[in-house]
């Protein structure tokens, strides 16, 4: 009984063993695995090898999806009961629009025979291609107007870059364009004409590492055109800095090719070398119609030239402008733009001079030219000759802002002429100013300071001046000395100031009403001047001539004048504080001067205690302030007396 059993177990697995292998499994041959698929993705063919035998056959099983996995969420298509009973039907086609393009997608088949058992899975995988651009223009058929067409496009979503062919051939066997464009860009336009009066076709495709290169797109032809030579600017040179605001543009003539007719040269002028429309500030294609006057006057001459020209303003001064020129026929054609040159204007001339007025006569021969600015002028040179034609110059000098103050005298009693023009990196030096002249004034000479000398220190704030006399030149006649006096080394406010009048009035003291203060440092400087209307002064002496006014001299109080003193021992010495004191020197003698010192001591503050007993008698005693920062010491104080009794 138990053989029986396990003869039947047998017989059982035998018969699923059978089961399992009555049809072979397909394989699947399209599309292979990676390959991309170029084309329309609703064009996709899936192919697979035909399962045998027909008569064990019952249908076949087929899966798309998005992930190798083949969940039911990754699926975008499938068929579980395709071509029953039919082995020989081993292609599929996919549902249009269940495909994206550049996407990986991985599919399988299977078999199922008639006892409903399935083969195993025949998987591979595919990549969508991206899609080619949309061509935009030129348009097919065209014919084109101008040699160098810009090629337009609509940008592709998963581009890296695009492909532009461009060939005599409709099969692209050789190419006279075959360029790699970034996919930023959606236009391309040549560097170089396209050849004359020929047949072309061009295409496209899109790039993509991943998913590319797509299809090319569908072949488009063009007729090219045959318009005049590029004509190419000469003048200005590229780079020239012009004083011309309105400078004569020209370029080399074009040639016209047999069977076409001349009709005008275009011009354009901006201040960016793309030339966008808003940068554009001149445009002229009506007034250049002479094919032999290659030269465009931007503000035609009265009467005007052989140039043609716009009639427009000038142009800004300060800037960098960009120009180009290309040629038309009277078919419409025109010839590529020229390369692009570019010029500088200069700064604008210094329009306004200021002082020394124009035909003037100096007070000072140490003057201040003054001009109004000009904008974008980083410095200005100036220039002064003796010369109407400004040769020879005895001054050339630069200064940062509009205004200059030469660093001696110039020559007296000549007549002078001056003029001045802007300065910057780029775009200068601009014009010359108009030429103005001047006569220098003939004025005494400087005179020479004797004392305070340098750095002197005065105990007296009412102090006396002294110089030697000016030389007054001949046909002259002298006026007045000078004098200030300040505490501010730039002489922009003044203490004193006087006039002292006659040559030979040497010397000056400071009147009460304007007595200096004390422990202060000054500076004094002296001048001369003639009888001319207007006067006419020599230049200041030098302004570093300076002094110092010590601390005033201590006020006593006591021991009082002349006071008898019957307590010689512990007597108090007391004065008034001096503004500026550091410190005090008190002496005690037995002459009336404070001479013949009996005692001398330094102190601070201002008063001191005696401790040491003087003998019976007069004695006389004085003090004096220092001041450790250079204001001391101070002039002595009164000298007083005082009695020790016995």
């Amino acid at each position: 009984m138990k053989t029986l059993k396990y003869l039947f177990l047998s017989v059982v697995v035998l018969l699923s063993t059978l089961a399992a292998v009555l049809v072979s499994g397909p394989v699947a041959t399209s599309p292979k695995s990676d390959v991309l698929f170029t084309g329309d993705p609703d064009n996709v063919v899936f192919t697979w090898s035909k399962s045998a035998p027909a008569a064990n056959f019952d249908h076949y099983e087929i899966q798309v999806a998005k992930d190798p996995s083949f969940a039911p969420a990754v699926i975008v298509d499938q068929d579980l009961n395709y071509s029953p009973g039919n082995p020989d039907n081993n292609t599929y086609n996919i549902a249009p629009g269940v495909l994206d393009r550049a996407k990986r997608y991985y599919w399988r088949v299977r078999a199922v025979d008639t006892l409903a058992q399935p083969t195993a899975w025949s998987t591979a995988y595919f990549r969508t291609a991206v899609a080619p651009p949309t061509l935009v223009g030129p348009a097919d058929m065209t014919v084109l107007l101008n040699n160098r067409p810009t090629f337009e496009w609509n940008s592709v979503v998963n581009a890296d870059s695009y492909t532009l062919q461009v060939s005599l051939y409709y099969d692209f066997r050789s190419t006279l364009i075959n360029t790699t464009i970034a996919k930023t860009k959606t236009e391309y336009t040549p560097t170089t004409d396209l050849p004359v009066l020929k047949d072309l076709y061009w295409r496209m495709r899109t790039n993509s590492s991943a998913y590319g290169p797509s299809a090319w797109t569908a072949v488009r032809q063009l007729t090219t055109a045959n318009p005049p030579s590029i004509p190419e600017p000469t003048q200005p040179r590229n780079g020239k800095l012009t004083d011309d605001y309105s400078p004569r543009l020209q370029w080399n003539k074009s040639s016209v090719p047999s069977g076409t007719t001349f009709q005008s040269y275009e011009v354009q002028i901006a201040t960016d070398s793309d030339f966008e429309v808003g940068d554009i500030v001149l445009q002229d294609a009506l007034s250049l119609t002479d094919l032999n006057k290659p030269c465009f006057d931007i503000n035609p001459p009265v009467p005007p030239t052989d140039c043609g020209g716009a009639g427009a303003a000038d142009l800004d001064p300060a800037k960098t402008y960009y120009w180009r020129v290309r040629a038309y026929n009277t078919g419409g054609e025109y010839s590529s733009w020229s390369s692009t040159a570019y010029f500088y204007t200069s700064l604008e001339k210094v329009t306004t001079l200021n002082t020394p007025a124009d035909g003037s006569t100096l007070q000072f021969n140490r003057p201040t030219f003054d001009w109004d600015d000009v904008t974008g002028a980083t410095r200005y040179t100036i220039v002064v000759s003796p010369y109407p034609n400004m040769l020879s110059p005895i001054l050339t000098g630069t200064a940062s802002t509009s205004q200059f103050t030469p660093l001696t005298n110039l020559p007296p009693n000549k007549t002078l002429y001056w003029r001045v023009r802007a300065e910057a990196l780029k775009y200068g030096p601009g014009m010359w100013s108009d030429i103005w002249s001047f006569t220098t004034a003939n004025p005494p000479s400087i005179p020479t300071l004797q004392t305070p000398v340098n750095n002197a220190l005065l105990t007296t704030l009412e102090p006396t001046f002294r110089w030697y006399p000016s030389r007054l030149p001949a046909g002259t006649n002298f006026d007045y000395y000078e004098i200030e006096i300040t505490d501010d080394a730039t002489f922009v406010t003044v203490d004193v100031t006087d006039q002292i009048i006659g040559q030979y009035s040497l010397d000056y003291t400071v009147a009460p009403v304007d007595k200096l203060d004390p422990a202060k440092k000054y500076y004094w400087r002296l001048r001369a001047c003639n009888t001319e209307v207007p006067v006419q002064c020599s230049d200041w002496s030098p302004s570093t001539r300076s002094f110092r006014t010590a601390v005033e001299a201590p006020t006593l109080v006591a021991p009082v004048d002349a006071s008898s003193d019957p307590y010689p021992i512990y007597h108090l010495f007391d004065w008034n504080d001096a503004f500026g004191a550091t410190s005090y020197t008190l002496v005690i003698g037995t002459l009336p001067n404070a001479g013949g010192v009996v005692f001398s001591t330094t102190v601070y503050p201002s008063q001191f205690q005696m401790v040491k007993a003087l003998k019976p008698g007069t004695y006389y005693w004085k003090v004096r302030a220092s001041n450790m920062f250079g204001f001391g010491p101070s002039a002595w104080s009164n000298v007083w007396s005082f009695t020790v009794t016995p």
